[in-house]
């Protein structure tokens, strides 16, 4: 299945790529201080997205080390590339990574390659040289509320999930990584998850973009057109406070 949001079909995506990466990076980059990326590190990004946490693992691993940012989609990355940050348009489904990282990091990309997530986890896996980290973030989308009962949210959450699905995520990854990884053979496994409960912040404006981008594909799973005006308008205007999904980080040693 081919990924549900692509950059160049829509302007905002830009937007909405910065706006993941602003709720995401004050959880992501302590936790690679914790795992000890430092001086000389050689790390993949899968996935980059926009580039914050490949610029940030550049500015860490310094010019002795190196950072390799892969997307299928790379516009917004290319610009980025340094001495030390090398920017590859790679396809992570057919596609092998380059060998003997330090880390591998990916983030809110396994979730979107369901049909896949063996091979990809497993592509991942043999990029790592022994005693490399793979640190990967997903969600669960079952843990998403509305701060007041209301139907039309009801009908756009799950037309939302039953779109996403039928475009090949796993709405519900993010609890099942860590045992992912054992069963790959991976150790000193570790995971954390978290929420966050907002008005008018990050998850919110995330949430109202996407409904808004995926307009058509939400009515085909069961919402209506009023229903995802009204979504969107009570999310823009702070009206309601939404909890958001559930975000897994999850690592693990390759042997």
């Amino acid at each position: 299945m081919a990924y549900i949001y692509h950059q160049a079909s829509d302007p905002t995506e830009r937007e909405r790529i910065g706006l993941l990466q602003r709720y995401y990076d004050p959880k992501t980059i302590p936790k690679l201080q914790q795992l000890g990326v430092a001086l000389g590190w050689n790390c993949l990004d899968v996935g980059a997205g926009g580039g914050s946490v490949a610029q940030w693992l550049a500015e860490r691993v310094g010019p002795t080390g190196s950072v390799v940012a892969v997307d299928l989609e790379i516009d917004i990355l290319a610009p980025l590339a340094s001495r030390t940050l090398s920017v590859q348009r790679l396809d992570i489904r057919r596609e092998d990574l380059p060998k003997n990282a330090d880390l591998v990091h990916a983030r809110l990309v396994l979730e979107h390659l369901r049909d896949y997530e063996n091979d990809v986890l497993q592509r991942m896996i043999r990029a790592l040289r022994p005693g490399g980290w793979l640190f990967l973030t997903d969600m669960d989308f079952r843990t998403m509320r509305w701060s007041d009962p209301d139907p039309a949210f009801d009908r756009v959450a799950s037309a939302f999930v039953a779109a996403t699905e039928a475009a090949g995520c796993n709405t519900r990854l993010g609890p099942d990584l860590a045992s992912r990884f054992e069963k790959a053979g991976l150790t000193d496994v570790a995971a954390e998850s978290w929420q966050t409960y907002e008005r008018g912040g990050a998850i919110g404006s995330i949430l109202a973009r996407s409904y808004k981008r995926l307009h058509d594909q939400l009515i085909g799973y069961g919402a209506r057109p009023a229903d995802i005006d009204h979504v969107v308008a009570q999310i823009e205007t702070a009206a309601v406070g939404v909890l958001a999904p559930t975000s897994w980080m999850t690592w693990g040693r390759r042997l």
